[in-house]
């Protein structure tokens, strides 16, 4: 059984498996900013076939193709994808129902081996545009959607959560370990509203 870590909600566990395993099909990860996005996308890397291989974060101001061959055989992590030019939203749903994408400088089909996977916050924060990625878009893709919730709708998980944030930090800090928190201090925690979420 592979490890699942305190930032993957509970409703999420099975999906991430499964997702991890079925290295060829397309994650979509819908959620709030600073919920973990990025870390499930890098864990279900980390836990599929394809781990031995690049794990890499692609950027909207570079070449398209060239970040492809550089995690072929791997895979690419698009970070709010809805917010990516028209173009390379059209070259990235082309590339996943094809394999294949324009190179940069010649108009020739290079095929590529490399999974993707896509994250946005715009549908968990309800923003009217999605660009092409909208829910729809997928009909025709074998997909695992996952969605990232806020830290405030994680309720039941809230002080596991809390114990291993903790432990987090007291090992990034060299510290001793905290024992022991609270009622009080633990209330606290509960009824604040986490703006930024697990970040």
């Amino acid at each position: 059984m592979k490890k699942m870590v305190h930032f993957i909600p509970v409703s999420q566990r099975k999906l991430s498996l499964l997702a991890a395993e079925a290295d060829h099909t397309l994650v979509f990860i819908a959620g709030a900013k600073g919920t973990g996005k990025g870390a499930l996308a890098y864990w279900i890397h980390q836990n599929g076939p394809r781990a031995i291989y690049p794990c890499l974060t692609a950027h909207r101001g570079d070449s398209l193709p060239s970040q492809l061959l550089k995690a072929q055989n791997g895979t690419l992590i698009v970070p709010e994808v809805s917010a990516w030019p028209l173009e390379a939203q059209k070259a990235l749903l082309h590339y996943m129902h094809h394999k294949t994408i324009s190179d940069d400088t010649h108009s020739v089909q290079r095929l590529f081996n490399t999974r993707i996977i896509l994250t946005t916050s715009q549908f968990a924060e309800e923003r009217p545009h999605f660009g092409i990625f909208d829910p729809t878009s997928f009909t025709s893709l074998p997909l695992f959607q996952l969605t990232m919730p806020a830290l405030i709708q994680r309720n039941e998980e809230f002080e596991d959560l809390v114990w291993a944030l903790i432990e987090e930090i007291t090992q990034e800090l060299h510290k001793k370990h905290v024992k022991s928190l609270d009622l009080p201090a633990l209330n606290q925690l509960k009824q604040y509203s986490w703006p930024g979420n697990l970040r």
